[in-house]
């Protein structure tokens, strides 16, 4: 039949899948006979209330730059600092890091690519949920 994957990882993958993208871990439940396994994926808290439109009626309020709004976009594919601010057309520099890519990243909208080493040569930026979801959102308004 081939409808179930054969080799024991799809838990795995999907607890690792969650866990990258934010989401709650999925929650697993069966019986003491094991007769049954319901598997639970919890809503993403960013589609929980409007999450999405009170950061983009913040960002109305707050006027922020529409280059900070540039580099989400920008983080579709993942991008290093220097790639991100070359594309804007401005200087690898760390005032124009701190002025449009630590606001994006400080929203939740872009994320590092290597968390754990901020300083990797290797790092690069990307688009989050939330950074797609306000993107969406403010384009729908526009």
């Amino acid at each position: 039949m081939h409808l179930t994957e054969g080799r024991g990882t799809g838990i795995p993958t999907m607890r690792r899948v969650m866990e990258r993208n934010s989401s709650p871990l999925p929650q697993l439940e069966t019986d003491e006979q094991c007769t049954y396994f319901l598997t639970t994926l919890p809503v993403h808290p960013i589609f929980e209330g409007d999450q999405v439109s009170d950061q983009v009626n913040s960002l109305e309020k707050e006027a922020i730059d529409d280059r900070v709004l540039e580099v989400v976009r920008l983080a579709v594919t993942p991008k290093s600092s220097a790639q991100l601010l070359e594309e804007l057309g401005l200087s690898v520099h760390t005032k124009n890091y701190k002025k449009y890519i630590l606001p994006a990243l400080e929203n939740g909208w872009i994320e590092m690519t290597v968390p754990d080493k901020p300083r990797s040569r290797n790092q690069k930026y990307r688009v989050t949920e939330l950074g797609r979801a306000v993107l969406e959102r403010i384009i729908s308004k526009r």
